[in-house]
């Protein structure tokens, strides 16, 4: 073959390899496929209207910045979503943080604790945090524990762990008639023996309607705002918040708020003190001493159940120890706590450590050790103000009584009932047309009762509850925390306080709210920054718009 047909046939050769990479190309480009966006589930419960407007608020937000997530909200009943919560299985919550105890231990376990309420369900676990949260809350100088305080905030902020979204204001709706009403954040709604009506047709019964009912009606076992309210009415604790004060302690059970100074408190903060009222009555008869102390406080301890509140308990007392809980005498108990703990006299006032008659339970059932008393569930018998009457199967109502054997004073209402009705409009409708005396108001519905006759509004005080997202760190895409941070960037916040809150609310700095104690004012307040959200978003490896 001559050197031209060689020439010939070589150029030929290529030109057909140099077509069939042209063809190639373009058939592998005409057969490439779109990227499947990352799909993610949004879930908030039932018949919280604030929190599915936030939900929407938020999907709106990221899907107007990428296509790469596409956000289903998801709406669950009560019971379904903290299911659901408990077995880690939501990428994404709306949810919110109600005080337990006065301190910023208080929210510094449940937030940033590895084995924490919430920590846990998102799988944040951090050995450095940990060890600052386990050394503030042993600190009895002030000055100190809130330097670790704010060291524990930075941390958890950086790491992008939860979406702050904004702490609200009180807002509480009731019939002008009312008297007597005052907010203190650390309450569970109404302490009914400070309320009184003038001017109803019916001044001796108070009807109050919520939109949802408690699950459980046992101090030891119960963990919600709902069940509280009926706690702090039919039970009582040792010492309690005074009025209005979230700081100020006053005696209840016990003759003093213990102290250093009165002798109540050693030196050291290893033991507490308390001398007891004589001469109180459970409502079964039965009298009230210092070994009803001593069984109420070990029972909320034996539970040990993560979803308890006996842990309020236990980071302070060792639930191994018999002698944790000491009998002085018929009225005087004693605590030996395992480390000092600074927020443990308020820990006493929250309702897990709610003062149960002995005999009562013995009777019926007993304690159940990693498991809750059915019957307790469902019946009471304390020292309090107000006696359970009774409780519908269908979770619609509860009645309470008052106590004719009180030790105190006497409370002007007779009858409490308190319904559980989801919708707000049947809400809205039963306040103003007189037939009920206080009711829960969702914020984005504020401006229908201002002025309203005959309806009045108490709002101003700053609540210490915290409404937040939680992201699943265990699920992707949350494993990253581009992704967290570009979420947080994304949320339109000043939206959500002025649409959905109704503009009574404040931003949330941090876990720890603004006006607790350890509150951490050097942190970072977000606002939205599409910019910034973007940013982080290309940098987990997604395309924005």
């Amino acid at each position: 073959m001559n050197n031209d047909h060689k020439k010939n046939l070589k150029a030929g050769v290529l030109a057909i390899i140099v077509c069939a990479m042209f063809i190639t190309i373009a058939f592998s480009g005409c057969t490439t496929q779109t990227k499947e966006p990352t799909k993610v589930t949004l879930y908030y419960n039932e018949g919280n209207d604030s929190r599915k407007l936030g939900c929407q608020l938020l999907k709106d937000n990221i899907e107007s910045i990428t296509s790469d997530i596409k956000i289903t909200i998801q709406e669950l009943a009560w019971a379904q979503y903290l299911d659901k919560l408990q077995k880690k299985e939501m990428p994404i919550f709306f949810l919110g943080w109600a005080p337990d105890y006065a301190h910023a231990d208080d929210y510094l376990q449940p937030f940033g604790y590895s084995t924490g309420t919430y920590a846990e369900r998102v799988g944040f676990n951090d050995s450095q945090v940990d060890a600052w949260i386990d050394e503030a809350k042993q600190e009895l100088n002030a000055t100190k524990a809130k330097e670790l305080y704010a060291k524990i905030e930075q941390k958890i902020f950086d790491q992008a762990v939860y979406l702050y979204v904004d702490q609200p204001i009180d807002f509480s709706v009731m019939r002008t008639w009312v008297k007597g009403f005052f907010y203190n954040p650390m309450y569970c709604e109404n302490v009914f023996k400070y309320l009184s009506k003038n001017g109803s047709k019916d001044d001796t019964t108070f009807v109050e309607i919520m939109a949802e009912g408690p699950r459980f009606l046992d101090p030891q076992w119960d963990y919600e705002t709902a069940g509280g309210e009926i706690l702090q009415n039919v039970y009582e604790t040792l010492v309690f918040y005074k009025n209005e004060s979230a700081s100020d302690l006053e005696p209840l059970l016990a003759t003093e708020v213990p102290s250093i100074e009165n002798g109540g408190i050693s030196a050291d903060g290893l033991t507490y003190t308390f001398h007891l009222r004589q001469g109180v009555k459970f409502h079964d008869g039965t009298a009230f001493n210092a070994s009803a102390v001593k069984y109420s406080i070990d029972r909320a301890m034996f539970y040990e159940d993560p979803e308890s509140p006996g842990w309020i308990i236990t980071q302070a007392l060792d639930k191994e120890n018999t002698s944790s809980v000491e009998v002085v005498d018929e009225y005087t108990v004693r605590f030996h706590l395992m480390n000092p703990y600074s927020p443990f006299i308020y820990c006493l006032a929250y309702t897990v450590a709610c003062i149960v008659s002995p005999t009562y339970v013995e009777a019926n059932g007993g304690i159940q050790v990693r498991s809750e008393n059915n019957f307790m569930d469902r019946h009471m018998c304390g020292t309090g103000p107000y006696m359970l009457d009774s409780w519908a199967e269908d979770n619609s109502n509860i009645v309470l009584k008052k106590n004719p054997n009180y030790w105190g004073k006497e409370p002007s209402l007779d009858t409490i009932r308190l319904e559980y009705v989801l919708e707000y409009n049947t809400r809205y409708l039963a306040i103003t047309s007189g037939d009920v005396d206080y009711i829960y108001v969702p914020r984005e519905h504020a401006s229908e009762l201002q002025n309203v006759e005959g309806v009045k509004v108490s709002t101003g005080t700053p609540t210490f509850d915290v409404n937040f997202f939680g992201f699943n760190q265990l699920m992707p895409p949350f494993d990253n925390v581009s992704v967290r941070k570009a979420f947080c960037y994304a949320f339109d916040y000043q939206t959500y306080y002025d649409v959905v809150q109704s503009g009574i609310t404040m931003p949330l700095q941090g876990v720890i709210p603004k006006g607790m104690f350890g509150h951490y004012d050097g942190l970072p307040i977000i606002t939205q920054d599409f910019t910034k959200a973007k940013e982080y978003l290309t940098k987990a490896g997604f395309t924005t718009k």
